[in-house]
């Protein structure tokens, strides 16, 4: 995966109010295996999918998205 596209979740993750430990939880990850994931170290496909489920958003937003802030 692009890295701009972890970038993009970990600006949406923050947009929200969510902290690292809190969303690590929710997807049922360690705090550290989160943190490579939107580091870019990592490109777990399950941990991806769970991420785009609790921010409800689809993979087309975040590509949007990373257009429109890194792209501009």
């Amino acid at each position: 995966m692009n890295k701009k596209v972890f970038k993009v979740l970990r600006y949406e993750r923050l947009r929200r109010g969510i902290q690292l430990s809190k969303m690590a939880e929710e997807i049922g990850v360690t705090y550290q295996t989160l943190y490579n994931f939107e580091c870019g170290k990592s490109n777990n496909l399950t941990v991806f999918i769970k991420y785009l489920k609790i921010l409800d958003v689809t993979y087309d937003y975040i590509v949007k998205k990373g257009i429109e802030l890194y792209e501009n």
